[in-house]
């Protein structure tokens, strides 16, 4: 069976997959292993047949349904709207009548897809599906094969195919996404196919779906594996960034293609240089900048109460960052402003990745450039050595400004001259090229430190100072 599922513009992501979030239509119950044609909805100018796949998870909540769909093909090779499915135009204009034998298919699928106040999912009967499918371009499938008729193809590959000109290094071909591991051998997952069936590989497709080649693959016992990494998490840096611009243009969020999209998927691509990110040709594309733009919306209560829901396959980075910026715009454009500053400060780039996970502290809520550019002035050694004389001259010696603590006076000659050195102003207020002033530095013992940095938001010396004046230490506890 099948289902089909009216929604807004579907986005593709880099895994060729679908998040759709809809009301089921008369107690259709969508299942994992069905296929899936997706039709965009009127109301976001669309009403047409837009692509087909294959669900893969199903989960449903307050009586709607999430599907995620491996999207087979996006686009039919004929056009489907929703008026070429009734006999009358919408002002009762008569217009082409379909076949005879098509009438009773067009009645049923416009009255599933009749215009309506929410999109839906609605089962599909055979007659349905055939019509539909005769929509996209016919794929023919692969033959059936087993394990050893794979095996024999791929030592075929090593024999004929390995050392050809056309076939050295193939795995750096971006057309080839995924591979067969086998026996510590990489082999190209739709040319065995088509060596075991005899089937060229233009009659197949790639990807995870039912009856395609991975699924077909793995099916029989073998390995499949990546040949690229995948794009990674988006890092707090990339959502801040991405966030100011959804919060500029809250009201109208920029389309794919805009000029600011562009601009943004560009500037997150230096991001990533300096952030020491890496990802396939995908990398933050405006496709993929536009969808977190969307991911964005699905939080949005100025949207969301008008009983829309956005593309609802936000994460938690996504939430903690509009629960932390989305209520203070001006905040928000602050941070991302001081972010794009610290693209072009040299400096950072000297405090590396390793530095990063050095210990046991948290990245500020104004994301990792900006922590790398906060460490280092924290580490700079000539400022920590004047600090240091400046404070043994007036005081005669160096205790933690938060608790007090002696290095010297607890750990003899060995702790003398000793302490750790922490920046006080905020990230965002640091500006590049700025010159650290000694004001700027207190001087923590390694516990306090670790406290202001241990989870967002940092602390204040203030704050911390609070903290210990609550909970005095113990009776007991080694000072």
């Amino acid at each position: 069976m099948a289902v089909i599922v009216k929604c807004n513009p579907a986005l593709v992501d880099s895994d060729n997959m679908v998040l759709v979030d809809e009301k089921p239509f008369q107690g259709c119950r969508p299942v994992k292993g069905e296929r899936a044609f997706i039709w965009t909805s009127h109301t976001s100018g669309g009403d047409h047949l837009e692509m087909r796949g294959l669900v893969v998870e199903v989960t449903e909540s307050d009586k709607r349904f999430r599907l995620k769909i491996v999207v087979s093909d996006q686009k039919p090779i004929k056009t489907l709207t929703y008026s070429d499915l009734r006999p009358f135009g919408n002002q009762g204009t008569e217009v082409e009548v379909p076949r005879k034998q098509d009438e009773d298919v067009h009645r049923t699928l416009a009255r599933k897809l009749v215009t309506h106040a929410h999109n839906k999912i609605a089962e599909l009967d055979p007659k349905e599906i055939a019509f539909l499918d005769g929509h996209f371009e016919a794929r023919t499938g692969i033959p059936p094969t087993d394990r050893p008729g794979l095996l024999a193809a791929m030592s075929l590959f090593d024999t004929t195919l390995r050392d050809a000109p056309e076939w050295v290094n193939w795995q750096e071909n971006k057309a080839h996404k995924y591979a067969i591991h086998h026996n510590m051998q990489l082999y190209p997952v739709k040319q065995i196919i088509s060596m075991a069936t005899g089937r060229p590989v233009a009659d197949f497709s790639g990807g995870q779906g039912t009856g395609q080649a991975n699924t077909y693959v793995t099916a029989r016992g073998f390995t499949i594996e990546p040949l690229r990494p995948r794009n990674p998490p988006w890092a707090r840096d990339e959502l801040i960034l991405a966030l100011d611009l959804y919060l500029k243009h809250r009201a109208h969020p920029p389309a794919k293609g805009s000029p600011e999209i562009a601009e943004l998927s560009a500037t997150l691509g230096r991001l990533a240089d300096k952030l020491g990110l890496a990802g396939d040709e995908t990398y933050r594309n405006q496709n993929g900048v536009y969808m977190k733009l969307m991911n964005f919306r699905s939080l949005d209560p100025d949207y969301t109460t008008e009983g829309k829901v956005g593309l609802r396959s936000s994460g938690h980075g996504d939430r903690d960052v509009w629960d932390e910026f989305a209520a203070d715009p001006a905040r928000c454009a602050a941070t991302a402003a001081a972010i794009l500053a610290g693209l072009d400060a040299p400096d950072v780039d000297a405090t590396s990745a390793a530095d990063d996970a050095g210990d046991d502290a948290v990245e500020a809520e104004e994301g990792r450039r900006l922590t790398r550019l906060h460490r280092h002035r924290e580490r700079n050694r000539d400022l920590v050595a004047k600090k240091k004389a400046r404070v043994l001259a007036k005081e005669g010696l160096l205790r933690c400004e938060c608790c007090g603590f002696d290095f010297q006076a607890r750990y003899g000659e060995r702790g003398e001259g000793f302490i750790e050195c922490h920046h006080t102003r905020p990230v965002t207020d640091m500006t590049i090229g700025e010159k650290t002033k000694l004001s700027d530095l207190a001087l923590l013992c390694a516990n306090c430190h670790r406290m202001i940095h241990i989870r967002r938001p940092w602390l204040s010396l203030e704050d911390l100072q609070a903290i210990i004046l609550r909970w005095p230490r113990k009776t007991g506890q080694a000072a």
